[in-house]
């Protein structure tokens, strides 16, 4: 039976709100006694199931089967998978004692004391310890290979700000953990349930997909010209802008009525031409954002086999005489030919999928820019890397060069994160443009090597929160005592 749903917040007038009130009134969920936790309610939970049925066929359909690992799992396991827990070490709930007893008082029950567990329990935050520890009692040779286990489970962080199914204390989710013979073996699974996942919700990138699993909401942007965003020109596989200070425009207006009436704490990640736009924002509105990640930022233009000035020069010439919208030199249209070799990846697994997704849907088609593409970037650069812009950035950044790149200008990147006082560089060797999408160990180190950064950030700013609170209340004694 369909609900009429009254005397909703106007989504313009306060987004946050809005999302409650829906979440609410259309019988999904409510708040729990629990601080945090939330009670999923029939049509909610419905929701839920139809998508965990329509995942699980699919799961199965790769040769998968489900299984299920302990709620509980011992500190010992986390322990030697420090690096692993760190970025959540602070969300999790720790189990130290076995029994409890009636109060002597009579007042109800309290924790037994004789009833010290030898080992602390840690409920599940995730599962990859316990179940890597049962796998190696699976696996006496290679003939026990693959292991493709799938797992559907609640986990539990404990999180200071929560919202109902975007971000609770303790929630539903899948994980999947296989075990291969061969690093190549591994890869394809890899890819082929990125495929899965692909499928099921369009745009689902592995980017975001690294990020949800660490406990972050994610919201991302189409600039405009790119995606499903509208088209500047006619020609929707022309990369194409006036001025980057439009992006950065549009980025403010998204950031300001989504993304700050939901979320307190907000991180910024840009990648390529998004890097540019990204360093300008935090040029011109530098306390939105706790930290940034730029990933193989444009902070310098590649220009290929042209020098520069020549590049630029052309590019103002077609401008001025009104041919700002036609292709730049070298540049061109998108290709349904696949060119693994003259790509941005490594990873020709990941190329070819991102690939065929950009072939089946037109609006993914977006290739080459235009004249006035060029010069705009040629300005926007100028204008990012002055000292003065740069000096007005204050949070940390994290840079990420690809050693490999030939779509950006390294040099570019290195002046600036040597001219940034924030700036923390780091050259990923063995990759090219798309860091993302290149081999398993240089993925591996530059996921690992956000999330600490990430960690790190905010450890900083709780430290540094402490010990402000700690002195406004000294303040506070001595106005009192002063007045004893």
């Amino acid at each position: 039976m369909a609900k009429e749903l009254k005397d909703l917040t106007k989504r313009s007038e306060n987004y946050s709100q809005w999302y409650n009130d829906l979440v609410v009134k259309a019988d999904l969920a409510e708040q729990s006694a629990v601080r945090g936790c939330m009670v999923i309610k029939p049509y909610g939970y419905a929701i839920w199931e139809k998508m965990q049925r329509q995942l699980d066929d699919m799961f199965k359909e790769t040769g998968h089967v489900n299984a299920y690992f302990p709620l509980l799992i011992p500190k010992s396991f986390l322990s030697r998978e420090a690096e692993h827990v760190e970025g959540f070490a602070k969300e999790c709930a720790v189990v130290t004692h076995y029994r409890l007893k009636n109060a002597e008082d009579g007042s109800g029950v309290v924790v037994d004391p004789a009833a010290k567990l030898e080992e602390e329990l840690i409920i599940r935050p995730t599962s990859e310890t316990i179940i890597w520890n049962t796998y190696k009692n699976w696996i006496q040779s290679y003939r026990d290979l693959p292991i493709l286990c799938n797992q559907w489970a609640n986990v539990f962080r404990w999180e200071m700000r929560t919202r109902l199914f975007l971000r609770t204390a303790e929630f539903l989710w899948q994980e999947g953990h296989t075990a291969h013979a061969t690093r190549e073996e591994a890869e394809e699974e890899a890819v082929r349930m990125l495929n899965v996942y692909g499928e099921f919700a369009e745009k689902y990138k592995e980017v975001i997909y690294y990020f949800l699993k660490n406990g972050y909401s994610v919201y991302v942007p189409e600039h405009r010209g790119h995606g499903y965003s509208d088209r500047i020109v006619v020609d929707g596989e022309k990369v194409h802008i006036e001025d980057y200070e439009q992006y950065v425009q549009d980025l403010h207006f998204f950031v300001k009525n989504v993304v700050e009436l939901t979320e307190k704490r907000r991180i910024l990640f840009c990648h390529s031409m998004g890097g540019a736009i990204g360093v300008r924002y935090l040029e011109e509105f530098p306390l939105t954002f706790d930290a940034a990640i730029l990933s193989a930022p444009m902070l310098g233009m590649n220009t290929g086999k042209y020098p520069k000035w020549l590049a630029k020069a052309t590019a103002d010439f077609f401008c001025v005489i009104g041919k700002g919208t036609k292709y730049a030199a070298g540049q061109s249209g998108f290709s349904d030919k696949p060119s693994f070799e003259t790509s941005s990846c490594i990873s020709r697994e990941r190329y070819m999928y991102i690939y065929n997704m950009r072939l089946r849907n037109i609006n993914y088609q977006t290739y080459g820019g235009t004249y006035a593409w060029v010069k705009a970037g040629f300005k926007v650069i100028r204008k990012l890397r002055k000292r003065k812009n740069i000096n007005s950035i204050k949070i940390p950044l994290i840079i990420f060069e690809a050693e490999k790149d030939d779509m950006v200008d390294n040099c570019g990147i290195e002046k600036f994160a040597k001219k940034a006082k924030t700036a923390q560089l780091v050259r990923m060797k063995d990759s090219k443009h798309e860091i993302f999408n290149a081999g398993e160990a240089v993925r591996d180190s530059y996921y690992r090597q956000i999330f600490l950064f990430l960690n790190h950030v905010y450890t900083a700013q709780e430290r540094m929160n402490e010990e402000n609170e700690y002195e406004t209340k000294t303040d506070e004694a001595r106005k009192i005592l002063g007045t004893v």
